[in-house]
């Protein structure tokens, strides 16, 4: 149309055009803004298959980071238990109250961090990729490092302050060049299989109970069994540290777990038959199904349309899969209904910011959760950075230096990443990285930092529709977990 290539034209050749080089890369305003959607909504994975970046992120990260407990503790329990150490292990509704609370402060920290980490990608660095908090990472950081319900040996506090020091060491090898050299040292293989290593990690929490299907649970002889099983046939399991041992015979079984602080390692229980007899395990099957298929098809958003069809189908109360409502198989379905109604909200991340504590770096644990929170950010971001570098290459000649292997604004397309960190541990997140479904914006056209502008717009409205996006269901992003 005319008033579209009058449009690019008079967009490229102004102050803002010049600025991030439209033409000179050899594209145009409407495909940046194009790229840039396509990037937020649908990003194509590499098998084909796509997810939606807005929702699955910030409900995916949202509710595995929750299960560490966040800034929650034993204080904030009401329950008969109330004021005795391990109370929030006993399913006691104050604290999951607080912890529906902290899951929500997290969806907008993580728009929050979103938003501000692509705005400088593109405002700064100028290239067409997103940022937001990775995936694995923040599976590592909430189950390794801090333990459900905050029962590993460092606290949701101390873990922010080792991510914001990660931060700060990746600004400074990015500054100082060492990044770059650091990169060309590490063998091909070691990144794939760090890759893989954590893609078959993200699969196992998919078809667990609480953030994914639901379909294995805990067993005492395999460790791992078919799950699937009602309420009322759960068993959950209980680790007793050494000196307790002489206690566990009591009088009084319902003192038994706040008398000797005992606590489950996670959310693990066995099943004492019905196995497979739960309704949102089969529901949350039936979306696996349609992502697999559409994606055996190769059809865009096949990630997208399998988590829409299992929310539309659970946010229908009053039969057995649905997530919202009183007849809840997940505690809380009545709460979630009343908040879910309010359909947008005020962005609310108090819960979660400036809740760092760097009060444990004198302990071996802490250093051990930095040293790897580096490992596999450096390994996950300037992977995909270069990846995506090359993927331009093949679009813009010339793009990336074949002799000293760089490409434009390489350092600020680092020290943002390192930025990214250090925001997101101050709003409550675990290390951000670059994601490399930015590949589906490159196809799209996307040349330049608009493209993650766009993305940045994108993650600004969501800011909004926390009610929406915190009503999504662990049955409904685990299939995406296990593709």
């Amino acid at each position: 149309m005319r008033w579209v290539h009058s449009l690019n034209e008079k967009f490229s050749d102004s102050k803002v055009g010049r600025y991030f080089d439209v033409k000179g890369r050899g594209s145009t305003f409407t495909t940046e803004i194009r790229a840039g959607l396509v990037t937020f909504l649908t990003s194509e994975r590499a098998r084909g298959g796509g997810a939606m970046v807005a929702a699955y992120i910030l409900a995916v990260n949202s509710a595995i980071l929750s299960q560490s407990g966040g800034t929650c503790s034993d204080a904030d329990c009401t329950g008969p238990t109330a004021g005795q150490p391990g109370c929030r292990f006993n399913n006691d509704p104050g604290f999951l109250l607080c912890v529906q609370a902290v899951r929500r402060s997290l969806i907008s920290a993580t728009a929050a961090t979103s938003l501000m980490a692509c705005f400088l990608m593109g405002a700064v660095a100028n290239l067409p990729l997103a940022i937001a908090p990775g995936m694995g990472i923040n599976a590592y950081f909430t189950y390794s490092v801090v333990g459900y319900y905050g029962s590993g040996k460092v606290t949701y506090q101390q873990a922010l302050a080792a991510v914001f020091i990660e931060g700060w060491i990746f600004i400074f090898i990015s500054l100082t060049g060492v990044r770059g050299r650091l990169v060309s040292l590490v063998p091909k293989a070691i990144m794939l299989a760090t890759a893989g290593g954590i893609g078959i990690f993200l699969a196992f929490i998919g078809l667990q109970n609480s953030e994914g299907l639901g379909l294995v649970s805990y067993n005492s002889a395999t460790l791992v069994t078919l799950g699937g099983c009602p309420l009322e046939n759960r068993v959950y399991q209980y680790s007793v540290p050494d000196p307790s041992y002489s206690k566990v015979c009591t009088t009084d079984p319902t003192t038994l777990l706040p008398k000797l602080n005992l606590g489950p390692p996670s959310d693990s229980f066995s099943c004492q038959g019905k196995r497979l007899h739960l309704p949102s395990l089969w529901l949350g099957v039936s979306g696996l199904l349609v992502m697999a298929l559409l994606m055996g098809r190769r059809v865009k958003g096949a990630i997208m349309v399998g988590i829409l069809w299992t929310t539309f189908i659970a946010w229908i109360p009053g039969h057995g899969a649905s997530y919202l409502g009183d007849g809840s198989q997940i505690m809380g379905g009545g709460e979630r209904f009343e908040f879910f109604k309010r359909v947008v909200s005020v962005p609310d991340a108090r819960k979660t910011t400036l809740a760092w504590s760097f009060d444990a770096f004198h302990t071996t644990e802490l250093w051990v959760a930095l040293v790897t929170f580096l490992y596999l950010d450096f390994l996950d971001a300037t992977g995909t950075l270069f990846s995506m570098a090359t993927m331009l290459n093949q679009r813009i000649p010339g793009f990336v230096n074949q002799k000293t292997k760089t490409f434009p604004r390489q350092v600020f397309a680092f020290c943002v990443d390192g930025i990214a960190i250090v925001i997101g541990s101050l709003l409550g997140c675990a290390p951000l990285t670059v994601y490399i479904e930015s590949a589906a914006g490159i196809k799209e056209g996307g040349r330049t930092g608009i493209t993650a502008l766009v993305v940045a717009l994108g993650f600004f409205v969501s800011l909004f529709l926390t009610p929406l996006i915190a009503s999504i269901p662990p049955y409904a992003t685990g299939p995406a977990l296990v593709l």
